[in-house]
Formats: C-alpha cells, structure tokens, sequence
C-alpha cells in the first residue's frame, strides 16, 4: 500500500521470471478386452488316435496382458498365459513343459495357442471332455469375464471323445503247385501284404509253418 515492490517488469529478471511446460496425462485406460473367437467351438470334439487336444483364444485390446483358464477337472492346475511371443508362460516354462503343454502367442493376432500334449489329453479324454472358464485381462486391469460371475458367455463346454487306433490287417499270397507228389519236396513262394492299411501294424513277423 506503500508503493514498496518486489521485481520490475521494466527490467525483468531470472529472479521474477517463471517457465513452465504444460502437458496433460492421456485419459486412462477404462476399456475392457474383447474375446473375438475361440476354437474350436464349443461342444463335441472327436480327436484321432494321435492326436492332441488344441485350443486357440483370440482377443482384442490395446494393452493386452493375460489369459486366466480354469477348468472343471480337479487334477488339473488352473492357469494364466501372458500376451508375450517370447514368454507366453510369464515364467512358469517349466512347469508347463513337466505337464507335456505348449503355448504360442501372436502378437499380430493377439491368439494365444494351447496344445494340452498327450497327458493332459488322456486325462480330458478319460473325463469325458472338460469346461472351460476364461477371464481376459489388460495391462491397465480392465478385465473381460469374471472367475466369479461366471456366466455362459465366459463359458466354453466340450465333449472330447478319441478315435481308437485303426490296425492294419494282411493277407497271404501264394501259388500252389498244379500237382503234388507225396514224398516229393516242393517250394511254395508266400508273400505277406497288407489287405487294408491303419494306423499301425507289423515292422516284422516270424511264422511257425
């Protein structure tokens, strides 16, 4: 009220001059992921003999992260596969590699590939087939489907079934003499083909004439 000041505007200074950059934070992230297709669908699944079980998930987001899987079968561990082509395990390599199971993640595709190996197939197959439950989550937490709200949408139900191994059968080709002689030897060419051909058969046989 005095007139007294601090700072001049007619000679202005470091000391009363003060910079700033302004920016703003982008809006966060409240979109959940979207499940654009699984495969194969659900319901009845007749694999052949030597086969495996593969399951395909398909999802959409920006910052997609993980893939939560349980299932109806108790002996079975629930798991999560992560949104990463060079680690989809998220570390637990080797206890997927003990059960016999592969997983592959494209990123392009954002699909995650579950081929559950022999052991694993044998015992869904054993059951009967095997459900399903899927969460998918994004890195932000925005998650689709619920582990505790299940619902038929999150819900993917098989009836996995396995074809028996066909076997191969054969049979004996051969030309009898036009006349045999008792007391005289003869020599009879036998030759053993297959009649029909499966899944597998003989590498080698003995006979007992």
């Amino acid at each position: 009220e005095a007139g007294n000041q601090w700072g001049s505007m007619y000679d202005v200074t470091d000391e009363n001059t003060f910079v700033y950059h302004i920016s703003q934070l982008p809006a966060p992230d409240t979109t959940p992921p979207v499940l654009v297709e699984v495969t194969p669908p659900e319901g009845d699944v007749e694999l052949a003999h030597d086969a495996t079980f593969v399951w395909t998930v398909q999802a959409s987001d920006e910052n997609l992260y993980e893939l939560e899987v349980d299932h109806n079968i108790a002996d079975l561990p629930e798991f999560s596969v992560y949104a990463s082509e060079e680690d989809p395990y998220g570390g637990q390599g080797s206890a997927f590699a003990e059960a016999g199971v592969t997983v592959t993640y494209n990123a392009d595709a954002q699909k995650w590939t579950i081929d559950f190996g022999k052991a694993v197939t044998d015992k869904i197959v054993a059951k009967g087939g095997i459900t399903f439950y899927l969460v998918i989550k994004d890195e932000a937490g925005n998650q689709w489907g619920s582990m505790y709200d299940v619902t038929d949408e999150n819900t993917f139900k098989y009836t996995v079934t396995q074809a028996a191994p066909l076997v191969s059968t054969y049979e004996f080709e051969y030309t009898l003499p036009g006349k045999v002689i008792a007391g005289e030897e003869y020599t009879v060419p036998v030759t053993i083909k297959p009649e029909t051909v499966g899944d597998f058969g003989y590498d080698s046989v003995r006979f007992n004439v």
